[in-house]
């Protein structure tokens, strides 16, 4: 890995890439971490330095932070996990203790200023940096710029999987594209049905062998246009059931100077910790949010532009118990209750 890295920290370099940021997760628990060519201990140095992004799980265990590698001058500017709380290293915790679920937003100014916060999932503010660009002019009168720092702070009854007939989500998005992806709740043989701004666009037939489910591709559309969609699902008797209406905008332009944010994610039910219907957390604006994936409450508030999933938001592999205790590495803390739980573990290619 360590090697890849030195590859890649080398092509930037070798090539005069500027206004590298790295934006990551999975490793459960939030940082930033700066890598320097000054503190490297590795032997490489002919490298630009780095500042690293790191967001803990949106709903999952939490532990760490883990011991640092400083081959590439890593150090931490920022770090919070249950060994910053003074848990045990080994410690395994719920949800519950948000304080150490969190998930970032990137704020990219029309003027190029990169405002990145890392955020609990509760909306407070863990830690925040602001990136200012400075235009340099080039002999080919094209610019690129570099970022420099400007602020920061460091601030009874099992539920059912899902109550939608019709599942949907759009992804993939470009300034003149978008994947729409639905599926039949009823899994019953089914042609599917995709509307556009209250127009049929598509239709397929979807059944067992597709887990009746689809992926429509939908191009020719305006950039930074807002649309709406939705799906329906027709079995053979002529019964139809429709998903809620989603909708989606379109990507900028490639010549277009505007402000964009996002917010990135990873790790949602992993370690046993599913939906808890008791769960329930107090927002930075005094809201109480209770039961279920409470992150993307506070996630949707931030209105961001789009959402990059990192990863690990599928735990196929492991089981979702009806209860299951939360450690401090070796004494029990708590026991954390899944409402809908499962039993399934998958263990096949064709299984995950």
């Amino acid at each position: 890995r360590e090697l890849e890295l030195q590859e890649l920290l080398a092509f930037i370099n070798d090539n005069g890439i500027e206004n590298v940021v790295s934006l990551t997760s999975d490793v459960h628990f939030t940082a930033h971490v700066n890598l320097s060519p000054d503190r490297a201990e590795g032997g490489f140095t002919d490298f630009k330095p780095l500042d690293e992004f790191v967001i803990g799980p949106i709903h999952a265990g939490s532990f760490g932070p883990n011991y640092m590698d400083t081959s590439f001058g890593a150090q931490y500017e920022y770090e919070m996990g249950p060994l910053s709380l003074g848990y045990e290293r080994w410690a395994n915790l719920a949800p519950e203790v948000n304080e150490l679920q969190s998930f970032g937003h990137a704020s990219v100014s029309e003027t190029g200023e990169l405002h990145v916060k890392l955020i609990g999932i509760d909306g407070s503010v863990m830690y925040e940096k602001l990136m200012t660009p400075i235009i340099v002019d080039n002999s080919d009168s094209s610019s690129s710029t570099v970022a420099s720092d400007s602020t920061e702070s460091t601030g009874s009854l099992e539920l059912p999987i899902t109550t939608s007939d019709v599942f949907i989500q759009s992804g993939e998005v470009s300034d003149s594209s978008i994947n729409i992806m639905a599926r039949c709740n009823n899994e019953a043989g089914s042609t599917m049905k995709l509307w556009l701004d209250g127009a049929e666009m598509d239709s397929t037939d979807v059944n067992a062998n597709t887990d009746f489910t689809h992926t429509f591709l939908v191009d020719g559309l305006s950039s930074r246009t807002k649309y709406s969609y939705q799906v329906q699902c027709i079995v053979a008797d002529g019964t139809a059931l429709d998903s809620m209406e989603g909708s989606f905008t379109t990507a900028p332009g490639g010549d277009d100077e505007v402000e964009v944010s996002f917010v990135w994610a990873a790790d949602l039910a992993g370690q046993g910790y599913g939906r808890n219907p008791n769960f329930s957390v107090t927002n930075a604006n005094g809201e109480t949010v209770t039961g279920g994936y409470i992150v993307f409450d506070t996630m949707e508030a931030l209105s961001p532009d789009f959402a990059l999933f990192q990863g690990d938001l599928i735990y196929a592999d492991g089981a979702i118990p009806a209860a299951i205790n939360y450690t401090n590495g070796t004494e029990v803390l708590g026991t954390w209750v899944n409402n809908p739980s499962k039993d399934f573990v998958a263990v096949t290619l064709d299984e995950f």
